[in-house]
C-alpha cells in the first residue's frame, strides 16, 4: 500500500520553515492541516506569513502538540527563532 501524499498548499518562505519543522514530528499532512488551521485562526493564510504573525502562531501550534503529546514548548520556541531570519 502506498502512503497517502498530502495535499498541496501554497506557502511563503516563512510558511515552508513551520512545515519543514512540523513534518518530522507529525507527518506532512497532519503539518499541513495544522499550519493552515492555525493560519485560519489569525486571519492569514500559509502563504502570507509575516514575522508578525510568528509569536502568536508559535503559541497556538504549542498547543495543539501538547494535545498530540509532543514537546510543544520546543517547538514553539524554534518556530519563534526564524523571526527576522527570513525573507
Amino acid at each position: 500500500m502506498s502512503e497517502a501524499q498530502p495535499p498541496k498548499i501554497e506557502t511563503n518562505k516563512l510558511g515552508q520553515e513551520i512545515l519543514d519543522l512540523l513534518t518530522p514530528i507529525v507527518g506532512a499532512i497532519v503539518a499541513l492541516a495544522m499550519l493552515d488551521k492555525q493560519c485560519t485562526g489569525i486571519g492569514v493564510t500559509p502563504s502570507t506569513i509575516r514575522d508578525d504573525h510568528i509569536e502568536v502562531l508559535a503559541q497556538r501550534i504549542e498547543y495543539v502538540l501538547v494535545i498530540f503529546g509532543h514537546d510543544g514548548k520546543a517547538v514553539g520556541t524554534r518556530i519563534r527563532a526564524l523571526k527576522g531570519r527570513t525573507l
